[in-house]
């Protein structure tokens, strides 16, 4: 559906263009260094990816799985992008090595930074290297709760349910809304790329596995 009929201050009519790209959304969360100034790193460096990009509180979680590791800091950022899904994977997965994010280590072990595709519009990729929508976001109350957010309308491709219903089928335990906010970055401009915190080097994190995990 084209978008709808504006006036301009003369009273002509006029139609908007349509946004370009694909809408996505970005989870994004990380246990080891300094958790807030890596998530916000990630953040600046979504902006060059992503227009009209929108991030939610950041949020502590419980570590889910059998490892003992430090508690998370998790968020989610939407916006529109002009790159295939496969692509914008190759992206994330530059960024997550820049923040000091090494694929060695238990799965479900701690990370420096991790940057998952959870949607990609309304569309369903099932490929070796990657699938969307992420395969266990119906399940994760860290990745719905801050999704829930700024995009609780979206509807699951796969599940026909809305995220605020799939948020509140899950609930919220284990999640803990901070009062720090990802687009509340001290130094820099925005997009500026900003500097990976330097403790973030030496970090060592596990991978959940070769797919966008």
């Amino acid at each position: 559906m084209p978008p709808a009929l504006h006036t301009s201050s003369t009273g002509a009519r006029f139609r908007p263009p349509e946004p370009r790209g694909t809408p996505v959304a970005i989870g994004l969360g990380g246990n080891l260094g300094d958790r807030r100034a890596l998530l916000r790193f990630g953040a600046r460096r979504l902006e060059a990816l992503l227009s009209g990009m929108r991030c939610s509180t950041i949020y502590e979680t419980e570590p889910r799985g059998p490892i003992s590791q430090p508690r998370f800091l998790n968020a989610c950022c939407t916006g529109r992008t002009v790159l295939a899904a496969p692509d914008l994977l190759g992206r994330l997965k530059t960024m997550e090595r820049e923040a000091g994010r090494r694929r060695r280590g238990p799965r479900f072990g701690p990370r420096t930074l991790d940057l998952d595709i959870l949607l990609y519009g309304l569309e369903i990729v099932r490929s070796d290297a990657l699938t969307v929508p992420h395969p266990r976001l119906h399940t994760r109350a860290f990745a719905l709760v801050p999704l829930n957010e700024i995009a609780g309308e979206w509807v699951h491709p796969v599940l026909g349910m809305t995220i605020a219903a799939l948020c509140r089928e899950i609930g919220t335990e284990g999640v803990t809304r901070t009062a720090w906010r990802l687009d509340r970055v001290p130094g820099g401009a925005p997009g500026g790329g900003g500097r990976v915190p330097g403790e973030a080097r030496t970090a060592r994190g596990g991978d959940e596995g070769a797919t966008d995990d």
